[in-house]
């Protein structure tokens, strides 16, 4: 970033940004868990020093858990074109009207998945035939 010649390169340097953010934004959520990781341990600690029984540690545990799948996912999905668009083809094929309402059945799953992990959806185009 502080080299001259790439500030140049308008494309290299658009490039290069959005990496830079992409990874900032990556580093902000991963020291996000890390701090309610610590907090979750300090009260773990005092929990076992006073054998008393802390409301909400369950909600909590879960919820860290479910930080850090998504952040797993989001780092498995850091790849230069796994930011770009997925098309996704379903085909009842033979089989009558059970393979139609197993693919309708198929592609809810495939809708629901996506918006639980907050990616966008867009159906073109569903056709019997």
């Amino acid at each position: 970033m502080e080299n001259q010649d790439i500030w140049a390169d308008k494309q290299l340097m658009q490039s290069l940004l959005k990496r830079k953010s992409s990874i900032e934004d990556l580093l902000k959520e991963y020291n996000e868990i890390d701090k309610n990781y610590e907090d979750l341990k300090v009260i773990l600690e005092l929990y076992q020093e006073t054998g008393e029984e802390i409301e909400g540690i369950e909600g909590k545990i879960n919820e860290i858990n479910e930080e850090i799948n998504k952040f797993e996912l989001k780092l498995l999905l850091k790849e230069e074109n796994d930011a770009n668009n997925a098309i996704l083809i379903l085909h009842a094929g033979t089989g009558g009207t059970d393979a139609q309402d197993w693919t309708e059945m198929l592609a809810r799953m495939y809708i629901r998945w996506c918006e639980k992990r907050g990616f966008k959806i867009k159906v073109i185009e569903i056709s019997f035939v």
